[in-house]
């Protein structure tokens, strides 16, 4: 079992945009699923994992696009583990990210990608 662990406080500025789709997002360095993106926005997301993944670390990132967008290039990006707490689901885990450095152009998709998305 896995214990609730929180690097951060809140301090969110920006609405948390709830997705309708749990996108892939791979770990670069090693090449693997690293969980299901569950929310966005160009400051942070949260991903979903059935395993805990290490809070305070700085990951390179791979968003995936879903089949059912128009655009479906991939969204690298650099981001930091920041929180971690129990899913709705006592079988996964929510880790929370912030994304500090983006860029002009990945901001942009980032946008795009939760109109894109968003369910509420």
């Amino acid at each position: 079992m896995v214990g609730i662990e929180s690097g951060a406080t809140e301090r969110r500025r920006q609405r948390r945009c709830p997705l309708l789709l749990y996108l892939r997002v791979y770990d670069l360095d090693g090449d693997a699923l690293l969980g299901h993106l569950v929310d966005l926005h160009t400051e942070g997301m949260m991903l979903v994992s059935r395993n805990p993944i290490p809070l305070d670390r700085e990951f390179r990132l791979r968003l995936d696009m879903p089949a059912e967008l128009p655009f479906r290039e991939s969204i690298r990006l650099r981001a930091r583990s920041v929180r971690r707490n129990r899913d709705v689901n006592p079988d996964l885990i929510d880790t929370g990210f912030l994304m500090p450095m983006l860029s002009p152009p990945q901001a942009v998709r980032i946008e795009r990608l939760v109109e894109e998305l968003r369910f509420d």
